[in-house]
């Protein structure tokens, strides 16, 4: 395989936590099995970090920091200039967001909107106040 494969995920190291956990092994994994791996993560630095979790991120993956978690309208489908730039220059043919929160569901939406990428959808650990937009 030699895809390009974009992961939407509101945490990733430094940042600590049991999701952190889940998407940093995620993109170890599809590199290990020949993927190319890009990641979009929120910059909040008032999350818990442990920078001891940086060694665990290969060297081959891309990662942008930005501060895109606004759920206030998921509606609205604009995208930061950051984003697009970077969603251009990675090319991704597969998209996979990964919650919680929510937030990174309405991103990975957004860009899917900008490219031919496929989506997957990891839905986990949802409050049910955001379920209503979600159709099976």
């Amino acid at each position: 395989m030699s895809a390009n494969i974009l992961l939407v995920s509101y945490v990733f190291p430094p940042s600590a936590g049991a999701g952190v956990q889940r998407i940093s092994k995620l993109a170890e994994y599809l590199i290990f099995k020949g993927y190319f791996v890009s990641v979009l993560t929120h910059d909040d630095h008032d999350l818990l970090q442990d920078n001891g979790l940086l060694g665990d991120v290969l060297a081959d993956v891309n990662v942008l920091c930005v501060p895109f978690f606004d759920h206030s309208d998921p509606g609205d489908d604009s995208l930061s200039l950051d984003v697009k730039r970077f969603v251009e220059k990675q090319r991704p043919e597969i998209i996979i967001s990964s919650s919680p929160t929510i937030e990174a569901h309405f991103l990975a939406k957004k860009i899917r909107g900008i490219c031919s990428a496929s989506w997957i959808a990891d839905f986990r650990d949802i409050p049910s106040e955001y379920t209503s937009w979600i159709h099976y």
